[in-house]
């Protein structure tokens, strides 16, 4: 069976992204990216998301929960940590789970019928004991017996919506039809200096002790601690070549040599 049909989530308007993520955005190590999106879906099923983020040079894609703003529009951070390119995009599903939780409490609140409606939950939570790690595995296996053996309901029902199920599953979603946001959108992290800093710009050669005589980079490196009292925190150097003979210039761009 094709799956293509049955991913129903819609994502649109990502941001930030420079021209649809055809450049680059650029931000400096340490910043918080915080990314949004249109994310919706057909019928009354919940809606989960998160962003996919990771080093370009990374095979494994790091996740960051999403969080609905309202008017379908969600939201979530994630942070760059050192100099570098990242990616990242936005995946989105719909939550059986929830799905599941939010119906059961709605038929509870109506006083129906809800023997066959745990048995459901209970299905779900053994199906998802497969997929997940085995210590998650234990806790929803755990869950599980204890709502399909309480005699009571609604003791049953605050086990399969409370925060400790909800919690588990939310950190385990199923997202084998998840539908994945294309392209993907490229940072530049840089360093933060890349952000504000202060320019010094000097010839190493000017920077001599004795007259006559060209500097060397221990001479540069001499002075700054006088270049740093300043001020400055960047020693720029113009482009180092030899100097030529024809119409030399001297010390501090003096005519003479």
């Amino acid at each position: 069976m094709e799956i293509d049909g049955r991913r129903r989530v819609v994502i649109e308007n990502v941001a930030p992204g420079a021209a649809g993520g055809e450049y680059a955005l650029k931000r400096v190590e340490g910043d918080l990216i915080e990314v949004s999106a249109d994310i919706l879906c057909d019928g009354h099923d919940a809606v989960a998301a998160r962003i996919l983020y990771k080093r370009e040079t990374d095979s494994d894609w790091e996740t960051a929960l999403m969080e609905p703003l309202g008017n379908d529009r969600w939201a979530g951070i994630f942070h760059t940590v050192s100099a570098g390119y990242y990616q990242y995009t936005v995946q989105g599903w719909v939550d059986h789970f929830q799905s599941w939780q939010q119906r059961l409490l709605k038929k509870f609140t109506a006083n129906q019928e809800l023997q066959v409606e745990l048995a459901i939950g209970v299905s779900m939570l053994e199906n998802a004991a497969k997929r997940v790690e085995p210590e998650a595995g234990g806790v929803l296996l755990e869950l599980a017996e204890r709502i399909d053996s309480s005699k009571d309901i609604t003791s049953a029902v605050l086990l399969a919506t409370g925060k400790e199920l909800s919690a588990v599953m939310k950190n385990n979603p199923d997202t084998s039809l998840a539908t994945l946001y294309q392209p993907l959108f490229t940072i530049l992290v840089e360093r933060q200096k890349a952000l504000f800093s202060t320019w010094y710009e000097f010839f190493p050669r000017s920077s001599g002790s004795k007259q006559g005589q060209s500097g060397t980079f221990s001479d540069c490196e001499k002075l700054l601690p006088y270049i740093s009292s300043l001020g400055f925190d960047v020693l720029y150097f113009p482009p180092i070549h030899p100097i030529g003979l024809t119409n030399r210039k001297g010390r501090n761009n003096s005519v003479s040599a």
